[in-house]
């Protein structure tokens, strides 16, 4: 049973969803830089990935005996027989673990598209569970071979791992108790006010910037801070719009998003070791290729597609040489 449903509240999350787009544009909300002009990256021509003529999320096409260099990470992971992917097992509609123990959502369609292309059926792949604050850590140290994780590529994080794509760019909102019982502007007056949001997030980065007289409260996973506004613990909840998303249409009775955006787009990126530059190039064709197949709008569909009316997002990934430097 799929943990995914449509909510009478997704033509107010599409709004927020909307204005929090590739467009960046959102009425009333701090002003913020656009991001740069995406390119198209190198090809990998020693990777080529697995396409199929029937977008569907649930039939992912699989390469047949693919060739890769000696020494690169598709060649370790080829030699190993599986694959060992990190992503949240809680943050619909990217990805999360549901009532049977399987993996769904918009990430998790994605990665099982790389997997294929790598040539690893379901079986040889390895989900394992992170949390923002382990991100790195696991990357660096080997316990995961890439991540999709809502993960959003900064130059703070360039700084220790390396990303492909981005494959989607969205921004920040708020959510609150339903019905917005403190009457919480947002737009004008967060000063005191105190808001949750997951401790090593890209909002946590971004938050002392946007709101320096604001309590910041964190926690580990994102549900804490559901909680925490259910229990009128803290103020408002931070996270990227499609997280918030996902939160209101499992809590629609509980929860209400705002109807504004703020931040600096985020540009949710496949997250790899540092300078891995055949591994981008690898994923980026890989990312491509779900998008030109229709794959990925497929994937869509049965994930953002249910909770928002927003349609589904163009994709522009980034060379190499400025995502995994």
């Amino acid at each position: 049973m799929s943990t995914f449903s449509t909510r009478s509240a997704a033509a107010a999350v599409g709004l927020v969803l909307l204005l929090g787009g590739l467009s960046a544009c959102g009425g009333d909300t701090p002003p913020t830089s656009a991001p740069p002009p995406a390119t198209s990256a190198p090809v990998d021509t020693s990777a080529p990935p697995a396409t199929s003529a029937a977008p569907d999320p649930n039939a992912v096409p699989l390469a047949e005996n693919p060739q890769f260099a000696a020494g690169t990470t598709m060649a370790r992971i080829a030699a190993a027989g599986k694959v060992k992917i990190g992503t949240p097992w809680t943050q619909p509609p990217f990805a999360v673990k549901n009532l049977t123990g399987e993996m769904e959502g918009y990430d998790v369609a994605l990665a099982r598209y790389i997997a294929g292309a790598l040539g690893m059926t379901e079986d040889k792949i390895e989900w394992i569970e992170v949390t923002p604050i382990v991100r790195e850590q696991y990357l660096q140290q080997g316990q995961v071979d890439f991540l999709l994780a809502a993960y959003a590529m900064n130059a703070g994080r360039q700084e220790v791992v390396g990303f492909a794509g981005p494959y989607l760019t969205l921004r920040q909102g708020f959510i609150v108790q339903k019905g917005n019982p403190n009457n919480i502007d947002a737009t004008t007056d967060l000063d005191g006010k105190k808001i949750c949001t997951a401790l090593g997030s890209e909002q946590a980065r971004q938050l002392p910037s946007f709101y320096p007289k604001a309590e910041i409260v964190t926690f580990d996973v994102v549900t804490k801070c559901v909680t925490a506004i259910e229990n009128g613990q803290v103020d408002l909840y931070t996270a990227g719009v499609g997280t918030l998303a996902g939160n209101v249409s499992q809590n629609p009775d509980t929860l209400e998003m705002l109807p504004i955006v703020w931040g600096d787009p985020s540009g949710y990126s496949v997250g790899i070791q540092k300078q891995d530059i055949a591994f981008c190039e690898f994923l980026d064709v890989a990312l491509q290729a779900a998008f030109d197949s229709g794959y990925a709008k497929a994937a869509w569909d049965k994930s953002f597609a249910l909770m928002t009316d927003v349609p589904f997002p163009d994709f522009a990934i980034k060379p190499c040489a400025e995502t995994a430097p």
